[in-house]
């Protein structure tokens, strides 16, 4: 069953019947419309204005309601966009016969014509449709839908655009006034744009005469647009989700189109996994994030899908899409296709496949819509506001976009204010911060202009406040070191003042023990003294002169007493002087050390410092030879007029990308040894002949010493691959052409296919037996498979049929009937699950001895054309018509990477026999080669193929990839640049002069090496170029 639901986008005409929940409101409008040959259709955003219109008004008007003009009506329906006439142009051409069916020239010659003439003058759309001849009998109605855009879009384009609107609106205008046209118009606008209309006094006018304001909708109402779609398209939904989704929805009527992109998605949901009689239920709802996460969901979803790379370009493509507003609310910015490719530094091809991605059916998520080609001035727009509102990944690019905005807007201010003396250069904070910007968002100056466009001053500021601090930073080192110098020097003085304090504190304290000794001198003295005036009182005579020399010794100890207190003091004074010298010293010494720590964390950080721009040096010096070698390899596969030379330039690259640490398989490297390698030997050094149409199928042997091969021209050929020259030998020859072919695992049985039902059968042990006839299949065999064990085969045809053979009995079992067309089979290594995709993008996991009921494991939008299974059955390989492979997890039924980069169908896929590395080929004449373990690494690409390819396979050592090609050639490719590389020194016969490395390598800066070392060298060679 199909969806009803449309999801973000509008609902179209062809879907009114899917139209409920404003019914009777069409009649007013088509009444005014009537009466004034206009109306303007105003509403808020999200209130279903587009739809209304498509589903509304319009299959009303072709139903004759305006009875006194007539039934017949042209619709022309356009969006003003960022050129409004051409949009116009292009509108009105659409309903010319002469130009849908003419060349692409003369469709341009046309329009330029018809834009022409509405830019000639007010009544250039009247003269359109004239010429057009589309009023001949009908009338014309010209539905400008999202009439804002045209408000919106000149806000962020030039000034240009400003006159460019106002000629538009003149034209409908006009087109209205003149009573005797019968041009009709209709707009459709946003509420919140009705003041922007104010500027343009005719178009004011008629709005306040004729427009009619979208009334919001009613829970009845709401009811109706949510059971209507479920009824049509043959479903039932219950009542409680009814009501869950009411609730959610509320009065809001903005959330219109996110309900209506949930139930979307949940009949989407419903369709794929209910039960049988199960209706839509809340269990459905909820599995798609309900209302408020099914958006979210749904663009995460999208967003997985990508490459790293691509997400990397899309996370630009949404941050230019939208900004930051004055009330933090986010708000769209619609640009032009060649701007955000410029921005995100990519292709526009690039860019336009990422956007593709977002805007498929179902998607809907970036406008224009899908079916409108995209061009360089395309402008690209995000669906619907609410969109930046829900997703949550948007509204942290947002977020981020808005900082990064602001940071670049004051650092151009501050330079500006700079440059004329207002402020100074920015010291840290600000300045760390800029920097820290500058490094995570790597602005460039597309970005730059959408905000300032003094982009180059404000790097340039940057960059001098930078230097500027680290002047000052180098400055203050080498301050700090002086002082550390200085506080040394203090240091050792204030240590011998240290020294020559305590010296004096020691003379103090000797004189002190000094003074002790006196007293105890005097006290003896005393009792002396004592003694002997005892004994005068006993000798008179003697008593007066013993006490005179008593009185004398007395007053001789009393001074000396005295003289001792005064040493003790001075004493007590030196020491509590010395003792302050010493705390003075103590503190000078703790400080130096302090200083001295200071120097040494400087003196860390400056090797820091120091070591980190040598490492940034290496960095930029490898860098730039891998660029000099990336120029080099792009060089040699140019050059024709010297082998030599071409192939010294080719591997001199391989060698400085080999030296340096870059990936030697990258394609340009790869691309100049191989183009080197082909002049040094034979022209078709890598190529088989034998078939004389496409080769189809290829099949290895499992030893690596064998292959068989199978072509358009009906012939299988089987091949030595041990000699050095393999020669073909026919294994037999059929009327039609072969286009699949499979070994059994022992290299004793051979089956083929191809356009006839029958499958062959060869014993390869008994050469010249007939084959064996396998029937049972009514078209086309597409694919054949042995088991492991070599007792059954695996056969699926164009005839929508799977079978299983019993190799013994030859007898057939149908163990899957597709009802569509079957396009690409794999059988599981372990032989009893296969993988089928069909015409219509599906791909079914069935088991063939029914151990599980056949479940989709991927559904795309276009016909799948390969698959194939990892050597240990956990992914499944997947490829379709357009060239997307799609790497699923095969129990876990998930996407687990995209891989885009075919340009066309790819037909083959092999994962070599370690699962590390995944082979395509495609009509695009390529095949490429994926690192599964480093997917952000480019694949290597194999193009030297005049011709599709149709079949290719890994040798049994992955050391070769062998390509079945359109142009009856079978290719030999090495895996690796290494095993070209390994072959070089023995073919060159040279190395290069000084003269030829100075032009092809560097001038300077690059030291001469030799190519090949055990060649002489050349360097002092500066006159000749070979």
């Amino acid at each position: 069953m199909q969806n009803p639901f449309p999801g973000l986008r509008a609902f179209n005409v062809d879907e009114s019947h899917l139209f409920f929940g404003r019914e009777g409101q069409s009649d007013e409008v088509l009444d005014k419309l009537s009466k004034n040959k206009f109306v303007g259709i105003i509403g808020a955003s999200g209130s279903g204005k587009s739809s209304f219109m498509f589903c509304g008004v319009i299959p009303i008007l072709y139903g004759g309601f305006l009875s006194h003009v007539g039934p017949n009506w042209h619709v022309i329906t356009t969006r003003p966009g960022g050129c409004p006439i051409d949009n116009l142009s292009e509108a009105l051409l659409q309903k010319d016969a002469e130009y849908l069916v003419a060349d692409a020239e003369d469709k341009r010659l046309k329009k330029t014509i018809t834009s022409t003439l509405l830019k000639s003058s007010s009544l250039g759309l009247i003269e359109a449709v004239r010429q057009l001849h589309l009023d001949n009998g009908n009338n014309v109605l010209i539905v400008a839908d999202q009439f804002e855009e045209l408000f919106r879009f000149k806000r962020t384009e030039d000034t240009n655009t400003t006159n460019e609107s106002l000629a538009y609106i003149n034209l409908l205008m006009e087109a209205v006034k003149d009573l005797k046209s019968n041009i009709y118009v209709v707009i459709t606008m946003r509420s919140d744009f009705i003041g922007d209309c104010a500027q343009f006094p005719e178009l004011t006018k008629y709005i306040n005469e004729s427009h009619y304001l979208i009334p919001q909708m009613v829970r009845e109402q709401k009811r109706l647009a949510i059971e209507g779609p479920v009824a049509v398209g043959g479903a039932e939904i219950s009542s409680r989700l009814v009501q869950q989704l009411l609730n959610d929805l509320g009065d809001n009527p903005d959330q219109l189109p996110i309900i209506q992109h949930a139930l979307m998605r949940t009949w989407t949901f419903w369709a794929e996994n209910h039960e049988p009689e199960e209706i839509l239920d809340l269990r459905h709802y909820e599995a798609i994030g309900s209302m408020s996460g099914a958006l979210s969901q749904h663009a995460d979803e999208a967003y997985d899908e990508l490459t790293e790379q691509q997400k990397f370009y899309c996370e630009i493509l949404f941050k230019t899409l939208t900004e930051k507003g004055s009330d933090s609310a986010g708000i769209r910015r619609p640009t032009k296709l060649s701007t955000i490719a410029n921005v995100a530094g990519c292709s526009e091809d690039d860019m336009a496949h990422i956007i593709d991605h977002f805007r498929i059916e179902g998607r809907s998520l970036l406008m224009p819509p899908v079916h409108v080609a995209l061009a360089s001035d395309s402008i690209i727009d995000i669906s619907h506001e609410s969109l930046m509102r829900i997703w949550t990944r948007l509204k942290k690019w947002v977020e981020e976009e808005g900082e990064s905005a602001q940071m670049y807007i004051r650092l151009s201010d501050a330079a500006s204010s700079y440059q004329i003396g207002k402020a100074g250069l920015w010291r840290p904070p600000d300045l760390q911060l800029a920097l820290n910007w500058k490094q995570k968002n790597k602005p460039t100056l597309v970005w730059a202009q959408r905000y300032d466009s003094a982009f180059e001053r404000a790097m340039v500021f940057l960059d001098t406040s930078n230097e500027a601090h680290e002047e000052e930073q180098r400055l203050k080192e080498l301050a700090q070191k002086q002082a550390l110098k200085r506080a040394r020097i203090i240091a050792l003085v204030l240590g011998i003042f240290t020294i020559m304090a305590l010296g004096s504190l020691v003379f103090s304290i000797l004189k002190t023990v000094e003074a002790n000794n006196q007293r105890i001198e005097a006290e003896k003295q005393k009792g002396i003294a004592l003694t002997q005036e005892a004994e005068a009182k006993k000798q008179t005579g003697i008593a007066e002169q013993q006490t005179l020399e008593a009185q004398r010794q007395k007053d001789f100890a009393v001074l000396a007493a005295e003289e001792a207190k005064h040493q003790q003091g001075i004493a007590e004074k030196n020491f509590n002087e010395a003792q302050k010298q010493r705390n003075i010293a103590v503190t000078y010494a703790t400080e130096a050390t302090k200083q001295q720590k200071i120097a040494e964390m400087q003196r860390e950080l400056a090797v820091k410092n120091e070591k980190q721009a040598k490492q940034e040096k290496q960095r930029a010096d490898k860098l730039r030879l891998l660029s000099i070698a990336q120029s080099m390899a792009v060089k040699s596969v140019q050059m024709e007029e010297d082998t030599m030379r071409k192939a010294l330039l080719a591997f001199q690259a391989y060698e400085f990308y080999k030296e340096n640490g870059g990936n030697v398989n990258q394609h340009e490297i790869y691309d100049g040894l191989y183009y080197a390698l082909k002049n040094l030997k034979v022209k078709d050094y890598n190529a088989l002949h034998a078939h004389k149409d496409a080769v189809r199928s290829i099949a290895y042997t499992a030893d690596g010493k064998g292959m068989y091969t199978a072509g358009s021209d009906g012939k299988i050929f089987s091949w030595d691959m041990t000699a050095a020259n393999p020669k073909p030998k026919t294994v037999y020859n059929t009327n039609y052409a072969l286009g699949a072919l499979s070994l059994s695992s022992n290299g004793t049985m051979l089956a083929s296919g191809g356009a006839s039902p029958n499958i062959r059968m060869v014993n390869l042990t008994k050469e010249g037996d007939a084959p064996l006839l396998l029937k049972g299949h009514k078209k086309t065999v597409l694919y054949t498979a042995f088991s492991p064990d070599n007792q059954t085969l695996v056969s699926a045809s164009a005839d929508s049929t799977v079978m299983i053979w019993n190799l013994s009995s030859g007898v057939p079992i149908t163990v899957y009937r597709d009802r569509h067309n079957i396009k690409a089979v794999s059988l599981h290594p372990k032989g009893r699950v296969i993988a089928v995709a069909n015409d219509k993008g599906e791909t079914m996991i069935i088991s063939l001895y029914n151990e599980f009921t056949p479940y989709l494991i991927d559904r795309g939008t276009t016909a799948d054309y390969s698959l194939q299974y990892s050597h240990d059955g956990e992914f499944l390989a997947i490829a379709n018509n357009s060239g997307l492979i799609k790497i699923m997890d095969v129990e876990g039924r998930r996407l687990v990477v995209a891989l885009p980069g075919h340009k066309a169908r790819v037909n083959e896929m092999k994962f070599s026999k370690d699962d590390s590395k995944l082979a395509s080929a495609s009509f695009d004449g390529t095949i490429r080669v994926w690192d599964l373990s480093e997917l952000s690494e480019q694949p290597l690409i194999l193009k030297d193929h005049t011709n599709w390819v149709w079949s290719m396979t890994f040798n049994a050592e992955g050391d070769k990839l062998i390509a079945g090609c359109g142009d009856n050639l079978i290719r030999i490719w090495p895996t690796s640049s290494k095993i070209m590389a390994d072959q070089m020194c023995d073919l060159i016969k040279r190395n290069m002069t000084g003269a030829e490395w100075k032009r092809y390598v560097a001038k300077d800066g690059v030291p001469y090496e030799l190519t090949c070392p055990a060649l002489p060298s050349q360097e002092t060679n500066m006159n000749t170029i070979y």
